[in-house]
């Protein structure tokens, strides 16, 4: 499931919440802020992008 997900749409790694089982949000503010190094993933193409 995880790997379909994450390789089936858009351009930015692949991701397609559409795909997931249940409704995707964005983090919080704060959340982001304190969470921000665990949410910043290195993609295949080298970038890292925030994941919120």
């Amino acid at each position: 499931m995880y790997l379909s997900v994450l390789h089936a749409g858009s351009a930015e790694c692949g991701f397609n919440p559409s795909l997931l089982p249940s409704k995707t949000t964005p983090e919080s503010d704060s959340r982001i802020q304190q969470f921000r190094q665990e949410l910043t993933i290195k993609c295949p193409d080298t970038k890292e992008r925030l994941f919120s």
